[in-house]
This record gives structure tokens, sequence and C-alpha cells, in this order.
């Protein structure tokens, strides 16, 4: 499955943005859905 489009709700928290990193680095392409009020908007 990896290639594939993944949306990550909450991706801008520690643990969202933690998850988006890991998601990228085996091959996946994370979509982040955050509404930035906590978090970073960087990746």
């Amino acid at each position: 499955m990896a290639g594939e489009t993944v949306l990550v709700v909450g991706g801008a928290g520690y643990i969202g943005s933690h998850t988006c990193l890991d998601l990228a680095n085996k091959g996946y392409k994370p979509v982040v859905f955050d509404n930035f009020s906590n978090g970073h908007r960087e990746f």
C-alpha cells in the first residue's frame, strides 16, 4: 500500500507530525487536516 495518500487529522500536533514523518518515510503521502490551534505548520 506504500505510495498511497493518507489523511492525517490533527497532523500539526506532536503525535500527528511524527505520524506524518513516519508515513512519509515509509513511502506514503500524508495529507494534513488541522486547525493549527496547536503545533506547527512545517514538517
